[in-house]
């Protein structure tokens, strides 16, 4: 059984390839704070160890959780090659969630 407030909702969640960093619920709407799990990202083209440049939040609206709204804060972040010759320079890592069309986004 597990015991980690943030694994316990990764699993009710059940988006494997998803981090919560942090969740919060107010009386009005249920927040979750989500990443994808793959930290160390290559680079689609030469495969080179991408290095981060930034992150990027979205929120998404989401199902009911416990009757209240929800949303869910996707932390995407954006990743450079370090190769001086490869083509590709930047990209946006993909969204976690785009894998799971059962909720209304």
């Amino acid at each position: 059984m597990e015991r980690d407030a943030a694994k316990m909702l990764e699993l009710i969640l059940g988006m494997p390839n998803v981090r919560v960093l942090g969740a919060e619920a107010t009386s009005a709407l249920v927040r979750i704070e989500l990443e994808s799990t793959n930290d160390t990202p290559v680079c689609p083209r030469c495969g080179a160890e991408a290095e981060l440049l930034s992150t990027k939040s979205e929120e998404k609206v989401d199902l009911p959780i416990m009757g209240r709204p929800s949303r869910l804060v996707v932390k995407r972040r954006r990743w450079r090659c370090p190769t001086a010759h490869c083509p590709v320079t930047k990209w946006l890592e993909p969204d976690p969630t785009d894998e799971f069309p059962s909720s209304p986004r």
